[in-house]
């Protein structure tokens, strides 16, 4: 028997004895953070059908959640994240371009350059605005804002 045999088999008696089950209280945007994560992960061809489904479920209940909350800008970014194509931010990868419209951050989403077609819009609050610019960064080649 291996070290991984043994720790296979240790792990698995453990998670046994646990009876109850996890629960955690995040802020929606780390939720948010954490879907992305597991979206990323389920691409990964090593993945198993039981992490599949684990991180499928997971994804579900947070889309619920926010679907719960009405909160359609972020569930369409959920959505944008079910995309590969929307991985990795390029030069010529998805470009941001945002502007302050009354007491809402209006985002247009755009490839290739920001005078190019337009593929989809976000809406924020300007309470949510500085939380979601930093998550937009990590998913978006370029965030600028509308000077018009």
């Amino acid at each position: 028997m291996t070290d991984d045999d043994e720790l296979l088999i240790a792990v698995t008696a453990e998670l046994e004895q646990c009876e109850s089950p996890l629960q955690m209280v995040f802020r929606p945007a780390w939720w948010l953070e954490l879907v992305g994560l597991v979206q990323l992960a389920l691409r990964h061809s090593a993945v198993d059908d039981m992490a599949t489904l684990a991180g499928r479920t997971f994804i579900e209940h947070v889309r619920e959640y926010f679907a719960d909350h009405q909160a359609e800008a972020v569930l369409e970014l959920l959505r944008l994240g079910d995309d590969p194509a929307h991985d990795v931010p390029t030069p010529s990868g998805l470009r941001l371009r945002y502007s302050v419209r009354g007491d809402h951050v209006h985002c247009r989403i755009f490839g290739g350059q920001p005078t190019g077609p337009k593929h989809g819009e976000l809406v924020f609050s300007l309470e949510e605005w500085p939380q979601m610019r930093k998550v937009l960064a990590r998913t978006f080649a370029l965030i600028d804002e509308d000077a018009s």
